[in-house]
């Protein structure tokens, strides 16, 4: 089980929208702002799949993302993982429980984390 520091949680729990970034197959990269988004306990978090378009396309042919959060006394932390697109499991049928009904909820983006970095400093994970 992955643990994330204590800043990276912070940033995440901040309430903010957070930046999700992918890149298409062909290095074409899209960067969009997120503002559903929650963390698992072991570690994962999701973004929900609200409007995405070229991030979910990016997201199917190639699943490797970034996410970029700020908080207050934290600054900004950058996770890098892998993704995985849910439309059915626990993790997208908690997703509609926390994602306004106002929102499509299409998908639940659940992200494995495979670095973390605060600023220009590697901090991982445990």
């Amino acid at each position: 089980m992955t643990k994330l520091p204590d800043v990276a949680v912070k940033a995440l729990s901040a309430g903010k929208p957070v930046v999700l970034a992918t890149c298409s197959s062909d290095g074409v990269p899209n960067a969009i702002w997120a503002s559903c988004c929650k963390l698992l306990d072991d570690g994962r978090f999701v973004i929900a799949d609200n409007y995405f378009d070229k991030t979910r396309a990016n997201i199917l042919e190639n699943p490797k993302v970034a996410v970029t959060a700020l908080a207050d006394g934290v600054g900004s932390v950058q996770i890098k993982g892998t993704v995985a697109r849910l439309t059915e499991g626990p993790e997208y049928e908690d997703m509609l429980t926390w994602v306004s009904e106002n929102h499509p909820r299409k998908a639940a983006c659940v992200i494995s984390i495979d670095e973390v970095w605060n600023g220009s400093k590697d901090i991982g994970c445990d």
